[in-house]
């Protein structure tokens, strides 16, 4: 169960000092990975030494204006950063060259060097980093490349499987996709190179608020094993809307978050207001408290056991409608099943014989972290219906059923 936190100019924003204060402030939330690009050009980006990206404390990842020459001081820094990761339990997203939105990352230079100082430049990475084993590669960065990015981006990639063909990749794209965001899958000729793929959705498209977890149902649905009885390319959350931003209410975020493990994610995502500015990680906000709250939630359960209830097995009224504000999502097997009820939904119906056992019923509150035990003991036949208790913790509406 991954739960991530956006944390992309880490690398380059803090002294090692607050980097590890960051981390630590991160973890004792419960986030298990972080993603991070290795290099950064954005230049909104502050911290303990300003506007100073893409150096480090003056350090450049570069000696010259192209990618033929890393700098060993530099990825030494990034080196020591993702090993503290490490030694914290901690998964690292490490993106490679983050391609950047409306011209803040890296492509223009990208596009002004050649395929061969891309692919010498990931052999670098492969050999600097192929020795850590909590670390995902990570491709492209808030943008679709075009034909002669997508071939410096490719090279990238080639360069470090050159070296490190056992690392995991993922990659995250431009985020205007109508169907609810964009997969890593989405850029096939890139995915063909990556050898296994977490396929990592990017959400961030105030004209679709409903669709996200579609996407993930597609991704599930996509690469489902009736053998396996899983799929056999994870599916997580890799980026969704950043808390206060579009999108960002507590409300959205945890919608998203439940409904896409519900829709059999592997894990989940989260941005912390003021992420740009590496300056107020001491303050727990209330997104990142309800972000722990998830992670908490789903690693109770064996949400790897269960398998999303597309068909109306288990949840047969009350669902509401597929792509919308007020459909209930919901997994289960023989013996547990979770739904989530968004805010406006308060009751659904359950067909209690498709469980093994007698069940325990309870209302979760994504917004404290707590159950309400609805009832001790139910009978596995016939159906029943289950109403929320009313406004969660917050005064808003939506919960988590638990069957167990």
């Amino acid at each position: 169960m991954i739960s991530e936190a956006s944390s992309w100019a880490l690398i380059q924003a803090l002294s090692m000092a607050n980097a590890k204060d960051y981390i630590d402030k991160r973890a004792a939330l419960g986030f298990n990975a972080l993603k991070v690009s290795v290099i950064n050009q954005d230049y909104d980006v502050s911290g303990d030494y300003g506007h100073a990206a893409p150096a480090w404390n003056g350090v450049n990842p570069f000696l010259t204006s192209d990618f033929s020459s890393p700098n060993p001081a530099y990825f030494d820094h990034a080196a020591e950063v993702v090993s503290y990761m490490r030694s914290k339990g901690m998964l690292v997203f490490l993106f490679t060259n983050y391609l950047g939105y409306a011209g803040s990352g890296w492509r223009a230079r990208m596009v002004a060097d050649t395929n061969a100082h891309c692919y010498s430049y990931g052999q670098f990475l492969g050999n600097r980093f192929k020795d850590f084993p909590n670390l995902i590669w990570a491709a492209g960065g808030d943008h679709y490349p075009d034909s002669t990015e997508e071939a410096r981006q490719a090279a990238i990639i080639d360069g470090i499987r050159s070296v490190d063909p056992g690392h995991y990749w993922t990659a995250h794209w431009d985020n205007g996709d109508a169907r609810g965001g964009s997969l890593t899958t989405d850029e096939t000729a890139i995915t063909a190179r990556m050898g296994t793929v977490i396929n990592g959705l990017y959400s961030f498209n105030p004209a679709n608020p409903p669709h996200m977890y579609s996407r993930v149902r597609e991704s599930y649905n996509a690469n489902y094993s009736a053998i396996a009885g899983k799929a056999t390319i994870p599916v997580m959350v890799l980026d969704e809307p950043y808390e206060t931003e579009p999108q960002g209410s507590p409300l959205e975020i945890r919608s998203k978050s439940h409904r896409a493990m519900c829709e059999g994610a592997a894990g989940i995502g989260f941005c912390t207001t003021g992420w740009w500015t590496f300056t107020n990680w001491t303050t727990v906000t209330r997104g990142a408290t309800e972000a722990s709250y998830a992670k908490a939630f789903w690693a109770s359960v064996p949400w790897q056991a269960m398998t999303p209830d597309t068909s109306n097995a288990y949840v047969t009224s009350g669902r509401g409608t597929f792509n919308t504000a007020n459909y209930v999502t919901a997994i289960a097997n023989s013996t547990y099943l979770v739904a989530y009820l968004p805010s406006g939904v308060t009751s659904i119906g359950v067909d209690m014989s498709k469980f093994s056992k007698a069940m325990r019923s309870r209302w979760w509150d994504p917004t404290a972290n707590a159950y309400r035990l609805d009832s001790s003991s139910l009978n596995n036949s016939g159906s029943k219906t289950f109403t929320t208790p009313g406004n969660n913790s917050a005064g808003e509406g939506d919960w988590l059923l638990a069957l167990d």
